[in-house]
């Protein structure tokens, strides 16, 4: 009876060794290797960023359309004074008449000796003539001063939109600099954290095997490597974001997709 007793415990723990054994070549197979070679692909396209100087990205503010607009409305308003300037034009009228003609005269002619007899006297003549007239409404004299300072001031309205419409942009451009400034140091925060939870799951790893943690502590340190490695991917997505977005303000190309 106790013969059987130990031919079952041993058998039991031969069963547990193997099973243990399926369970690391397994996650080592799948999940370590995997990761690894992912997060280094991925420190190569984005932690290497080198941005520009700021002032490369608020040069580029003046080529915006979203500025330039401002620019063909100046010149309109331009276009508009120099009409109004210009307007004292319609109180002069100028004018001219050409005439030519021929007149003819005719007469009869009858007598007892003569018949009837019809004779006729023409001429030619022509005339011209040149001048101005000259129509000066009341209301458009008083009222010119007026719309000339009327223009004048939508030059200034025209001048602040145009100098606020740069600062606004400006601080965007920097607002997007900056956060893709801070997205890098996060991301290479996040990318050094994430290579230290795979250097240390090897060793948790090796642990296992020899047996000096359990299969607990193995799932413990397999959940904080998880995290850290989707914590860096969402770094890398908000870093993505961050690069895109000032790309499309400045249309300055940072990295080459």
């Amino acid at each position: 009876m106790k013969k059987l007793l130990i031919l079952l415990f041993i058998f039991n723990a031969i069963i547990a060794y193997g099973q243990k054994k399926t369970y690391f070549d397994k996650a080592t197979t799948i999940e370590v290797t995997s990761s690894g070679d992912s997060i280094k692909a991925m420190l190569d396209d984005y932690e290497r960023i080198q941005l520009p100087p700021l002032s490369v990205f608020l040069e580029s503010v003046y080529e915006h359309p979203s500025v330039r607009i401002y620019e063909a409305r100046r010149d309109e308003a331009n276009a508009d004074m120099k009409v109004t300037r210009r307007e004292w034009l319609n109180y002069f009228r100028p004018f001219a008449q050409y005439q030519y003609g021929r007149i003819v005269q005719f007469a009869s002619t009858e007598t007892i000796d003569d018949p009837l007899s019809f004779t006729s006297l023409g001429s030619n003549q022509h005339s011209y003539s040149v001048g101005i007239s000259v129509s000066i409404p009341l209301g458009d004299v008083f009222s010119r001063g007026q719309k000339i300072r009327s223009r004048k001031a939508r030059f200034r309205q025209l001048d602040y939109e145009y100098e606020i419409s740069i600062e606004e942009r400006k601080l965007r451009i920097l607002e997007a600099y900056n956060s893709v400034l801070q997205e890098l140091a996060t991301l290479k925060a996040k990318s050094d954290a994430a290579a230290l939870y795979n250097a240390q799951m090897k060793i948790s790893e090796q642990d296992f095997i020899n047996g000096r943690i359990d299969i607990i502590e193995l799932s413990l340190e397999r959940g904080r490597r998880s995290n850290a490695n989707i914590s860096y991917q969402e770094g890398r997505a908000t870093l993505h974001n961050a690069v895109t977005l000032l790309e499309m303000l400045t249309n300055v190309k940072i990295i080459n997709r």
